[in-house]
């Protein structure tokens, strides 16, 4: 994700990013990008409206879209589940999908691109390259469903020989850095003042 998908890709291009992850592509290393990232593997990013710079920016040219940056914000929270798949990600087909979308901007389909997710209010969320080594969605928290995640990862670690191991619940692991954090602040803070200050005031 991404505040400011053309100066987070300009500075991918300052910084030899984006040109590891082209070659990391042309080695059959899958890509994916959510939100700003998505954005940016497309052929071209607009932006009529002055929502973040104006004028027209190439981007990486991974998935053969479009993006046009609109004045209205898309936020929302929605379901869906996974388009039937192939190729390394096609442990992942018809699997159930949640998140939610906050961006400006649509992104289209300029021809090849494959559907990714399928959303309940009827749009196609996401879109992947044709052999489906790239592809991007508009869900943050996509990933944070352990039964995608893992489906996911699956097929990647086979080919790596990798045995998957238990994958913890995202919000299983939150918790316990949660209690971490709690815990570093307990033992570095006198405790006893802080209670004291919020019980009588400063």
């Amino acid at each position: 994700g991404t505040k400011n998908t053309m100066d987070d890709l300009a500075w991918l291009r300052q910084s030899g990013l984006e040109g590891l992850i082209l070659r990391c592509h042309e080695n059959k290393v899958p890509v994916i990008g959510i939100c700003g990232g998505y954005q940016m593997l497309g052929q071209v990013l607009e932006d009529p409206f002055c929502v973040e710079h104006g004028g027209s920016m190439r981007g990486m040219g991974l998935l053969n879209t479009k993006t046009i940056f609109e004045k209205s914000k898309t936020r929302t929270r929605i379901c869906g589940r996974a388009a039937g798949i192939e190729g390394v990600f096609c442990e992942i087909s018809n699997m159930p999908v949640e998140g939610y979308e906050i961006h400006m901007g649509i992104t289209k389909n300029l021809g090849g691109c494959q559907p990714v997710t399928l959303l309940e209010d009827g749009r196609t969320d996401g879109l992947a390259n044709e052999d489906f080594t790239v592809f991007g969605s508009y869900l943050h928290g996509l990933f944070d469903q352990v039964d995608f995640t893992a489906a996911l990862l699956k097929r990647l670690m086979d080919e790596k020989g990798i045995c998957p191991g238990k994958v913890m619940d995202a919000y299983e692991y939150e918790q316990q850095q949660y209690d971490k954090l709690a815990h570093l602040l307990s033992s570095s803070l006198d405790m006893k003042k802080i209670y004291e200050i919020l019980e009588k005031g400063v």
